[in-house]
């Protein structure tokens, strides 16, 4: 987290919702086509790949199989479900907007 965090600048105070992000994107929770090309790019030069090409192969996000057993949610998905009202009002920040596309 500590190469998405410097460079793109971000706040490092932040560096855990940056790491709940990338974790979902990893494990199939993040759709990665709003990713932004600039956090692509980092991992590229982290992982000396070409990481839009590996996204093709990610695993499948849980589906209906998941929901039968009633699954915690996990990552930032579990972060935003447990969240108090009041921070769930808030606006999307720069990190938000770099894994989302600000949805």
């Amino acid at each position: 987290m500590d190469a998405f965090v410097g460079q793109l600048r971000l706040d490092p105070g932040k560096r855990s919702k940056v790491g709940g992000y990338y974790h979902d994107l990893e494990i199939g929770n993040l759709d990665p086509e709003p990713v932004d090309r600039r956090v692509w790019d980092v991992l590229a030069d982290v992982l000396k790949a070409n990481v839009r090409g590996l996204a093709v192969f990610r695993p499948e996000p849980p589906g209906l199989a998941a929901s039968a057993y009633m699954r915690e949610p996990t990552g930032m998905q579990a972060k935003l479900a447990h969240a108090p009202e009041a921070a769930k009002a808030e606006e999307p920040d720069e990190i938000d907007r770099l894994f989302t596309a600000g949805a």
